[in-house]
């Protein structure tokens, strides 16, 4: 199966393959920005140096009941994300960092940041965010020109999923986990 969905089915099938997660959900993201409403109110306390109100505010997303780091913990469902970035490193993504200290900490959340010149450059110029459900289900994220969601493509193909699989562990291989990162590259 691979089907093509717009962005206002997303919700719809991520909570579906997430339902039916039993083991690993896998996460790559590879832009520098994201537009993404649901950030706006975090992203503002960080660009007004709330670091405080900020690492409050994401450990009550995190614990709420309903949270994917709260399922995820409940279902023993290892929760691994990959972030490929440039440098210098963008806005967005330092407040993204900050998240990921707690999202690591008290989500438990297992995070690698890949530099992308590390990445040969076949590997780059195959790199789109996208998430794999238990190795088995992906959803392959589009997006627009303005960093936001316009669709994704669902895939159980083998070739499809062998092929993410392959990206995965390479980029895991060569990423640096979050604590790491945090002591080799000044946030702020």
């Amino acid at each position: 199966m691979k089907k093509f969905i717009k962005e206002k089915e997303f919700d719809k099938y991520f909570d579906q393959y997430w339902c039916n997660l039993k083991k690993e959900f896998f996460k790559c993201e590879t832009l520098q920005l994201y537009n993404e409403p649901e950030e706006y109110q975090f992203l503002s306390l960080f660009k007004t140096g709330k670091f405080n109100q900020l690492h409050e505010l994401l450990k009550e997303d995190i614990q709420r009941k309903g949270s994917v780091w709260n399922d995820a913990h409940r279902r023993k469902i290892d929760f691994i994300r990959v972030h490929v970035f440039s440098t210098p490193v963008s806005e967005y993504l330092k407040f993204e960092i900050e998240a990921y200290k707690i999202q690591s900490k008290i989500g438990g959340e297992k995070i690698w940041m890949v530099p992308q010149e590390i990445l040969e450059e076949d590997i780059q110029d195959k790199l789109k965010d996208f998430m794999l459900f238990d190795n088995t289900l992906a959803i392959i994220v589009e997006h627009n020109s303005k960093c936001n969601i316009i669709g994704a493509t669902l895939t159980d193909e083998e070739g499809d999923i062998k092929q993410l699989c392959k990206l995965k562990d390479c980029m895991v291989e060569k990423g640096i986990p979050i604590n790491r990162f945090l002591t080799t590259y000044n946030q702020q």
